[in-house]
């Protein structure tokens, strides 16, 4: 689905763990590309200068932190209006 998101010029909110660590918190962050190895997102919660902005996490960090009880595979697709 989220590959599909992507595809269709979208960008899905996904809600994970803060750095995609299960012992932090949860947030949400704003992904911005997949590929075979890594997740790119914009990660509200680092500043551009710490590498916030296409922040990148491996597919297995990623599956982990979003799969999670606390994050439960949660995304947001805001739609255009056409």
């Amino acid at each position: 689905m989220l590959r599909w998101e992507l595809s269709m010029g979208r960008l899905p909110m996904i809600q994970v763990h803060i750095r995609m660590n299960p012992t932090q918190g949860t947030h949400w962050m704003c992904m911005t590309g997949l590929d075979d190895t890594y997740i790119y997102v914009n990660d509200p919660g680092r500043s551009a200068e710490s590498n916030g902005k296409n922040a990148k996490y491996t597919l297995s960090t990623f599956a982990t932190s979003f799969a999670s009880t606390d994050c439960k595979k949660r995304v947001v697709v805001i739609m255009p209006k056409n």
